[in-house]
Order: structure tokens, then sequence, then C-alpha cells
């Protein structure tokens, strides 16, 4: 149930998507966007690698010489480097900073940003996937069928159904239609060898925007967040172990290799002042002023669901413990 909940939110995701920040965004937000993602990957790559590093020394010390996965810090990376757009948007719209001259920019970046990962994650999932090139050239195909026949299909569906003034039955029936496609695109893109949000998610992006999407949102928005989502968020909290975040005093051994609390501190120092000094540089370097660099690397840090959904996909394909 909690997987089904991610699917759908990941539809609803694909709604709300709007490209136009990322077909207006100019080369300010681009190399912005860009060089907090790549350093951020980077860093959250080495950390990953010298974490596992340490616990492989302490382990071949206790007799236990199973070497790390060589995938895991790839996950770590992209999860470091992810901004979440939607988070993000309610953080500016809060403060009232939706439509100032940093707002703007920090959307922009962050779609640019949030479009990255998951073109990386998939690349991630192909690159772990037994036959790669089986699973990219599969999920690609799938997207171009989306966005050159099923979408054109779409539209003139709503466009149908609106010429006619279909009741409010009919109405219905459509939406119970694409609901049933949304589970029928997760279990295509699961098939092909990447994860089972990335069919949603398309879907989602390529639905004809006007009242039909409204609509959906209306019916499907308020069940998905409220009913659904917290399942997921559950599953979560259920895999916390915060054992080994304190590390157990009883074992010397299990201290060492244990994610004790030191080092989730420097760790998170590390990645949050990552993306916020080359954000800061680029915004510099942009001739953008330093109080505007720092904010704007500041808000792009912003984290949500989508470094969630990273993390515990590497963990169900066994490359993260």
């Amino acid at each position: 149930m909690g997987n089904l909940a991610l699917v759908y939110y990941m539809f609803l995701v694909g709604l709300e998507l709007d490209f136009k920040p990322v077909v207006r965004a100019g080369k300010k937000a681009l190399s912005i966007a860009l060089t907090g993602f790549f350093f951020s990957v980077l860093v959250g790559w080495a950390l990953c690698r010298y974490l596992l590093l340490q616990d492989f020394v302490a382990q071949t010390h206790d007799g236990d010489q199973e070497r790390p996965t060589i995938n895991g810090p790839l996950f770590w990376g992209v999860a470091l480097a992810t901004t979440n757009f939607p988070d993000l948007a309610r953080i500016l719209a809060d403060l009232k900073l939706l439509y100032s001259d940093v707002g703007g920019l920090a959307l922009s970046a962050s779609v640019i940003t949030d479009l990255c990962s998951w073109i990386l994650l998939l690349l991630v999932m192909a690159i772990i996937n037994s036959v790669q090139m089986y699973a990219v050239g599969l999920t690609s195909v799938f997207i171009g069928l989306c966005v050159f026949v099923v979408r054109p299909a779409l539209s003139w569906i709503v466009h149908r159904v609106r010429e006619r003034e279909k009741e409010d039955r009919n109405n219905s029936q459509l939406i119970r239609f694409v609901l049933a496609g949304v589970l029928l695109s997760g279990v295509i893109t699961d098939a092909c060898g990447s994860h089972s949000i990335v069919g949603p998610f398309v879907l989602g992006a390529i639905m004809p925007k006007g009242e039909f999407t409204d609509m959906l949102k209306q019916k499907v928005g308020n069940f998905v967040p409220s009913i659904l989502m917290p399942l997921y968020f559950c599953i979560n909290g259920g895999r916390v172990n915060f054992e080994d975040i304190l590390g157990d005093r009883k074992n010397p051994i299990e201290q060492k290799t244990g994610a004790t609390v030191g080092r989730v501190v420097w760790v998170t120092i590390i990645a949050f002042a990552t993306k916020t000094v080359s954000t800061f540089v680029a915004g510099i370097i942009n001739k953008m002023s330093p109080r505007d660099s720092l904010a704007l690397g500041v808000l792009m840090n912003t984290k949500g669901l989508l470094t969630l959904i990273i993390l515990n996909s590497g963990r169900d394909i066994k490359v993260i413990y």
C-alpha cells in the first residue's frame, strides 16, 4: 500500500510539473543548477565511499571482510544533490518571495535540478540492472511513446469530452480510466528494468493541462497525500534504526562501524555546505550580489520526498544498507 501511494503521488507530481521555468530559464539558472548539482553528487559520492571504506577497515579487524557495495555511493550522491521543487515553492510562498528575482531563479534552478535527479536516478537504476542498455532502451522507448503517441491521444479524448459536454458520471469514468493507466504505466516501467515510479511521473507530466487536470487534482489530490502517503512515511519510519545512529557502547567494533552521532552531524554539515558554497560561487560568477547568492544557496538545499525515494530505491535493490 505504501508503494501504491508512492505511485499515485508521483503521478500528482507529474501533473503539477511545469516545464515553462525550464524552457524560459536562461544561462544563469542553468549554470547555477548544474554547478550545485554536479558538486553535490561528487561530494556525496566521495563521502559515502569514505564511510564505506572506514566500515570495511573496521570489519576487517573484526574478521569480517565483506566488501562494501560499489553502487551505493551513486544513490548517495544523487540524494544529496536533489532540491525538492514543491517544498521550495511552499517555502517561497510562505516567505512572500515567490515572485521575487531570487525566488524565481530558485524555482527555475530547482526544476532543472529535479529533472537532472530523475534522469540520473534512471541511469543509475539501469547501470545496476543486469541488462543495462536493455533497460535504458526500453524505458526511452516508453517515454517516447508517451510523448508522441499517448499525449496527442489524451488531448483528443479530453477535447471530445468537452465538445459533447458529458455528464459528471462520464467524467468519472474518464478519471477511472486515467487512474488505471497510472498503475499500468508503473507496471510497464518496472518491467522495462527501471523504477515503477517513472511511468506514473511521465504520464502525469504529459497530461494536457487545463480543466481536466484541475479536476484530477481536486478528486485525487486530497486522498493521496492525506490517506495513502502516511503509509509510505510509516514505512520510512520503520526503517530508521536509532541504534546505528547512537552506536552500541557495549560493542566497540559496532560502535566504530555504526553511523555515530558525530558522523551524522559532520556528514550533514558537509553535504549542506557543498551545495551552499557551490551555488554561492555560481551566483557570484553570474554577477549576483553576495546576499542573494547566499540566500539562493540556502534555498537550493531544500530536501523533500524525492530524497527519500532515491534512498529507498537504493535500499530496495540492496545497494544501500
